[in-house]
């Protein structure tokens, strides 16, 4: 197991929720010039649970020239 599983789960035992994913943007595109609607990929969502359409969700974003490993160490 790496660090970042580990931490995950963790942190998922402690708080009794999953910790967080590292996702890419699939697709994006404007609503209106101050919203933007984004569509999120990857392997993590597979077992995101069902029925939790409008869920609070927190989105961080790392910084320009971050890499993923930095970022996942965060």
């Amino acid at each position: 197991m790496d660090t970042i599983t580990g931490a995950k789960t963790t942190l998922s035992k402690a708080i009794g929720r999953p910790g967080p994913r590292v996702l890419t943007v699939k697709d994006a595109w404007r609503l209106t010039p101050n919203m933007i609607r984004a569509k999120f990929a990857g392997s993590e969502l597979q077992d995101f649970p069902t029925g939790r359409e409008g869920a609070n969700c927190k989105l961080l974003l790392p910084e320009q020239g971050e890499t993923h490993a930095a970022f996942g160490d965060a």
